[in-house]
């Protein structure tokens, strides 16, 4: 059986590996790198799942034998206070979407006194506040 992942990120890519291992023994993951079409730092619940959808969509379109295609998309979503959200997109070949989001967290006060959706700089000011490179990369 094959996964594509809309994304190249070791965390997703593990993440995803261990989701399908709760069903499947038997799988192949291949990685494709996708642009989400959203913001840099999506600021909520509809454009995280419009980025996830893209990058599920454009891996169906660049593996048209997969059995499933995967796209995740990470930003932040306000309700009584800031929150971390991650998104999930599961495409099944036929055409059925399955939705899912894992666990939220509160996205430290510090952090986001520095973000704006829009702008790719906000890595640099997340890899300063947790004093690691990439660590969006590294650890999601």
């Amino acid at each position: 059986m094959l996964i594509v992942v809309g994304l190249t990120s070791p965390v997703e890519i593990e993440a995803t590996k261990q989701a399908f291992s709760h069903y499947y023994t038997d799988f192949i993951i291949e990685a494709v790198s996708i642009p989400s079409g959203v913001n840099p730092y999506p600021w909520s619940d509809e454009e995280m799942l419009s980025g996830a959808l893209s990058r599920a969509h454009g891996a169906l379109k660049e593996y048209l034998m997969a059995d499933f295609v995967v796209g995740l998309e990470g930003g932040l979503q306000e309700l009584d206070k800031y929150i971390m959200v991650k998104q999930l997109a599961v495409v099944v070949k036929d055409g059925n979407i399955g939705v899912g989001a894992p666990s939220a967290y509160d996205c430290p006060l510090g952090i986001l006194e520095q973000i704006k959706p829009e702008e790719e700089s906000n890595r640099q000011n997340i890899d300063a506040f947790f004093g690691e490179e990439e660590i969006l990369s590294k650890q999601g």
